[in-house]
């Protein structure tokens, strides 16, 4: 009789181990399953997500870099370099995000870019390209008479120094003095412009 028992206690606690071990084997495997997703977004995620805070807040995602649990977006806003998202917005577009990536466990940092009080080049238009829609700017302001090519995007600004008139590119003309916000950073081959603004 003791033997029995002493059998079915080992079965019952080889049982348990076993059911333990399976229990924590499925929290990892969970876990790596988790982190490998969020490591592995690729290209057509990066264009999805793009397309859906565009569409839904007016936001351009600029990048974003997930290393489980955090994800760090960066983004401006759609035709409007100035305004601040406010906490309820910011708040939605977490929302969205996690909607997106189906997946409630990030810790989601939102960098908004936005320009600064002082235009990054300030000169005369010393040549104009319709085709590519680009305009040369002989900077004096920052580069010393640097002349430096700027495009335009869909949603540029550009407007006269006294009004807040939205002007088109065959606005800008050759001889003007523009200010100039662009966005990222100055290539050698130019920059892209955010906002213009034409001195009157």
């Amino acid at each position: 009789m003791y033997k029995i028992a002493l059998l079915i206690l080992i079965l019952t606690g080889c049982q348990s181990y076993e059911n333990i071990y399976h229990e924590d084997t499925n929290v990892e495997t969970n876990r790596l399953e988790l982190e490998n997703k969020s490591n592995n977004l690729d290209v057509d995620d990066y264009r999805g997500l793009s397309k859906v805070l565009l569409e839904k807040h007016d936001i351009v995602l600029k990048s974003f870099a997930s290393s489980f649990p955090t994800m760090e977006i960066v983004f401006r806003k759609y035709g409007d370099f100035e305004t601040e998202l406010t906490e309820a917005e910011v708040e939605q577009v977490k929302k969205t995000i996690n909607h997106f990536i189906e997946n409630d466990n990030f810790n989601i940092n939102l960098n908004q870019e936005m320009i600064t009080k002082f235009p990054g080049v300030k000169g005369d238009i010393k040549e104009i390209n319709s085709v590519s829609k680009q305009f040369l700017v002989l900077d004096d302001y920052a580069y010393e008479g640097r002349g430096i090519w700027m495009s335009l995007m869909e949603d540029t600004i550009i407007s006269y120094s006294d009004s807040s008139t939205q002007l088109g590119f065959e606005d800008i003309k050759l001889g003007q003095k523009v200010s100039v916000w662009y966005d990222g950073f100055l290539e050698v081959s130019g920059g892209t412009a955010l906002k213009v603004i034409i001195d009157q």
